[in-house]
C-alpha cells in the first residue's frame, strides 16, 4: 500500500515509532517466584595482594539463588586460581529482600533490584563494587557481572581469598553461564 498524502505518512511513521519504542513489560516478582538460578562468572585478573604483584589469576564466582515472594535467598563461592593452583575460596550469602539495602557477609553493602527483565545485585567492596545482572530470556537466563571502578577513590580493592586485601589493576571477563529452574 502506497501512502502519498504527507499527513497519512506522518501518522503512519508516528504509529510505527510508538509501536517500536513502546517499552516491553518486564518480569514481575510473581513470575520469578519459586525460580532457582545458578550462575558462574570468571575473570582474568592482575593486581597486588599480600604476596605482591600478580598477573594471570582467575577468579571464578559460582552462585545459587532462590526467589520466594519478594526475597532472594542463596549463596556464592569465589575461588581464585593462579598458575593452575587453587589459592583459596570464600563463600558468602546473597540473601535479602528485593529493594532493601543489606549488609554484606564480608563487609560492604548490597541491594537486589528488579529492572525490566533483569534481576540486579549491586554490591560495594572496600573500594569499588560489583554489579551482577541476571537477564531472563524466555525460559533461560544470561548473566553479566562487571567489576565497577569507584571514580576518584583509587583502584578497586576487596578482601582477598587468603586474607588481607587484593587491589585490582586490571580485570577482563573470561566466561559466564546461567541456568534457571523451578
Amino acid at each position: 500500500m502506497h501512502i502519498s498524502n504527507p499527513i497519512h505518512r506522518a501518522w503512519s511513521a508516528l504509529a510505527a515509532f510508538v509501536l517500536i519504542t513502546a517499552p516491553a513489560q518486564g518480569m514481575t516478582l510473581e513470575q520469578l517466584n519459586g525460580k532457582r538460578i545458578t550462575f558462574s562468572v570468571s575473570y582474568n585478573m592482575s593486581g597486588r595482594n599480600a604476596h605482591g604483584e600478580f598477573t594471570g589469576a582467575v577468579s571464578t564466582t559460582v552462585g545459587q539463588i532462590q526467589i520466594s515472594g519478594n526475597s532472594v535467598s542463596g549463596s556464592a563461592t569465589r575461588t581464585v586460581t593462579y598458575q593452575g593452583k587453587t589459592l583459596g575460596s570464600q563463600s558468602g550469602t546473597l540473601s535479602g529482600a528485593i529493594g532493601k539495602p543489606q549488609q554484606g557477609t564480608f563487609g560492604g553493602n548490597y541491594v537486589w533490584l528488579l529492572d525490566g527483565n533483569s534481576l540486579v545485585h549491586l554490591r560495594t567492596v572496600k573500594v569499588g563494587g560489583l554489579k551482577i545482572t541476571i537477564n531472563f530470556t524466555g525460559s533461560g537466563c544470561s548473566v553479566r557481572a562487571p567489576i565497577m571502578h569507584e571514580v576518584g577513590a583509587g583502584e578497586t580493592t576487596s578482601q582477598s581469598v587468603f586474607g588481607g586485601d587484593v587491589v585490582v589493576h586490571s580485570v577482563s571477563k573470561a566466561s559466564t553461564s546461567c541456568s534457571m529452574g523451578g
